[in-house]
């Protein structure tokens, strides 16, 4: 997960660099003395794989790390990896070709802070392991235990049980997942804006995607296990007309805003160990 991580910090400094949000300098000289060394020790520790790569044999000498991240990255993300494992230029390779890249910095910016914001989270990091990362034993151990409305509540603020954790993280990645939706609707009406913003926030969707993992089958199904016991207990809570009013619009909004962030996303897969 921490090298999941660190690529996703790297997918931002590649996308704000384009933009212009961050000097080109800056973010190369940030790139070569952090990252690059990052990238390489990604490679495989096989002499001969690493060998067929020198020879251009073989493209690149992946590692277990690294090639687990294959389906969870997309693929303008998987390429860059591949190009920075390499050690190839990376920042005019796989751009979104904007046309006015100036005019989204305001933009990109506010989702940096809304992102970082997100991910500083410790509900949204335990929601990221144990969706994505944990095995099932640890997973069922977990996620089986019940929890109530005010640890959900107070898992940002004091440690709780991990389920509350997880369905805080859901709540969390939801509301992010909102705001980014009513951005691109906000500003859909601005034709000389619309097209970089699609390809803006068609980026930061799939750059976040990773976390959620819906390609992995697990992933995908327990996802949908707090999806259900969060509605559940919404449902369980709603004791007149207007609450379940609300639980209806809240079912709603979250179906939009995830249907929205995962659109384009690839029907899961069963995986096998």
């Amino acid at each position: 997960m921490l090298a999941a991580s660190v690529v996703e910090s790297f997918l931002w400094l590649h996308l704000g660099t384009e933009i212009g949000a961050f000097p080109g300098t800056a973010s190369r000289d940030i790139y070569q003395s952090y990252l690059r060394p990052f990238f390489r020790s990604l490679l495989s520790t096989d002499a001969k794989a690493r060998e067929e790569m020198e020879m251009d044999r073989l493209y690149v000498a992946h590692s277990e790390i690294s090639d687990a991240m294959r389906p969870m990255l997309g693929r303008f993300a998987f390429v860059l990896l591949e190009k920075a494992m390499r050690q190839e230029e990376i920042f005019s390779s796989e751009q979104a070709k904007f046309s006015r890249p100036e005019r989204l910095k305001a933009v990109f910016q506010t989702f940096l802070i809304l992102y970082s914001r997100l991910t500083s989270r410790r509900s949204v990091e335990l929601f990221t392991y144990q969706v994505n990362f944990a095995d099932a034993p640890t997973w069922r151990q977990n996620w089986n235990k019940p929890c109530t409305a005010k640890e959900v509540e107070r898992a940002d603020i004091e440690h709780s049980s991990i389920s509350s954790s997880i369905c805080a993280g859901y709540l969390n990645l939801w509301n992010y997942a909102v705001k980014l939706m009513m951005t691109e609707q906000n500003l859909r009406g601005n034709a000389e804006l619309a097209a970089d913003l699609f390809r803006l926030t068609d980026r930061l969707k799939e750059m976040g995607r990773w976390r959620i993992n819906l390609k992995h089958l697990s992933s995908s199904e327990r996802f949908d296990d707090v999806r259900v016991r969060i509605m559940e207990k919404l449902d369980e809570d709603a004791k007149d007309d207007l609450s379940r009013i609300c639980v209806k619009e809240i079912r709603t909004s979250m179906d939009n805003a995830f249907s929205f962030w995962f659109s384009a996303a690839p029907t899961p897969v069963p995986q096998y160990a």
